[in-house]
């Protein structure tokens, strides 16, 4: 397929500008912390400790109006000596089921929840999630598997 200069001009000048990234707010109370401290327990096979704080941020990961998780818990097991991991917790709103959705990014993110935003929803309808601090941004896309770069 041949596509002509002035056809491929014009997609690009009618194209929208990409989003910029728009700040996640994190919770450190509600309902949905204790989602996710519950959740978050069951992985590491025990109840997290009351001095163990969970932030979490809401995102409709998905596309179907139901807002998910986006969770840190400052505990030992999800955090190293530069953060906390992530976790990424999606709600299935026909079974009410909490799942975990992996990230794989080919890199160690270690980062606080105030470096992550949202990039808005890629052809596939998912939220993009974007990671930055001073080093590196990352966009994060659903791939089918797990969030990726």
């Amino acid at each position: 397929m041949v596509i002509r200069p002035a056809l491929a001009l014009a997609a690009l000048l009618l194209a929208a500008p990409a989003a910029a990234a728009e700040p996640i707010e994190f919770s450190t109370t509600g309902p949905a912390v204790n989602i996710a401290r519950t959740l978050m327990g069951q992985e590491r096979g025990e109840p997290l400790h009351d001095d163990e704080l969970v932030s979490v941020g809401l995102v409709d990961l998905d596309g179907d109006g139901t807002r998910d998780i986006l969770a840190f818990a400052d505990a030992s097991y999800f955090c190293g000596t530069a953060g906390c991991i992530p976790r990424l917790y999606l709600l299935d709103r026909d079974t009410g089921h909490w799942s975990e959705l992996p990230i794989d990014t080919g890199a160690f993110i270690n980062g606080e929840p105030s470096q992550w935003a949202v990039a808005g929803k890629n052809a596939s309808g998912w939220t993009d999630l974007v990671f930055t601090n001073s080093d590196i941004k990352l966009v994060l896309s659903w791939n089918g598997t797990a969030y990726s770069n």
